[in-house]
């Protein structure tokens, strides 16, 4: 056996040549870029869980509002009956005052002319069952607005029944307008959209309409930010998962409905996940 008889100060030492680490350095880079996208994947799936959970929160405080209330589902808003029933003037008009609830949380307006104010809305109504404000609150949602904080999940319009959905879905079924529906009006609770993810200014409650055309642009993760779809409640109230590509079906049509007499199925309004009454 060789004996080396240099001092150790004077021996050579062998280390990583420069395209050893270049090698190194790139096997770590494709990792990486494997690897990333599976954690972010993995990150949606938590959120969208989170997301999921919510709703079914959601969709149990309403049905146990319900219960409570001689099997009647909640309104979208509570208003002044004295104003107009037409979709101008048929909005929120109670105003929130209470902090600790969603109504004075989040500021939500009707529509585009309405000032955001802190309105009583169906988070309101079913917060005694539900006892917390951000299970209304999506982790996947990032929109928002100076000073608003913007709700995650919009109430189906045809469910609250408001004047303007009423003469959309149902125009002569014999129904009241202005009231909710009941429980035993919804002939298909399994498949009827009763909260669906809805992110937007004017989201406490949606339609077809705005959930198609939302889904079909530019900014569908609104409607849609769980790995290319969104979670709904259905009026039975189970949850599910919904690919957008269902909601960009949605006919951009703006017409009545009346499905006693004439279910088109060209026209959002007698869309079979939305209008309770089609059979």
């Amino acid at each position: 056996m060789k004996n080396d008889s240099r001092p150790k100060a004077c021996r050579t030492k062998r280390g990583f040549t420069l395209i050893e680490l270049l090698i190194v350095i790139a096997i770590i880079a494709i990792l990486a870029a494997i690897l990333f996208p599976v954690f972010a994947r993995a990150r949606e799936n938590a959120r969208r869980s989170s997301c999921m959970s919510n709703l079914k929160q959601i969709g149990l405080g309403i049905i146990q509002y319900t219960q409570d209330y001689d099997e009647r589902y909640p309104l979208a808003a509570p208003k002044n009956l004295v104003s107009p029933p037409d979709g101008a003037s048929n909005g929120p008009s109670q105003i929130q005052t209470d902090t600790s609830m969603p109504g004075r949380y989040f500021q939500n307006r009707h529509n585009a002319t309405w000032g955001a104010n802190f309105y009583v809305t169906w988070m309101d109504l079913i917060h005694p069952y539900i006892k917390n404000v951000q299970v209304f609150v999506c982790p996947s949602h990032t929109l928002t607005e100076v000073g608003r904080i913007l709700p995650s999940y919009g109430y189906s319009t045809a469910i609250s029944n408001w004047h303007f959905a009423y003469l959309r879905y149902c125009n002569g079924c014999g129904v009241t307008p202005d009231l909710p529906l009941g429980l035993a009006q919804v002939n298909h609770p399994a498949s009827t959209y009763l909260v669906v993810e809805s992110q937007g200014p004017v989201s406490y409650d949606t339609g077809p309409l705005g959930q198609g055309t939302t889904a079909r642009g530019t900014n569908s993760e609104y409607v849609a930010p769980h790995l290319e779809g969104g979670n709904s409640v259905y009026a039975d109230g189970h949850a599910k998962w919904v690919p957008v590509q269902k909601f960009k079906a949605i006919s951009g049509v703006d017409v009545g409905c009346s499905p006693l007499t004439n279910p088109n199925a060209n026209s959002a309004w007698c869309d079979k996940g939305w209008n309770p009454y089609i059979e």
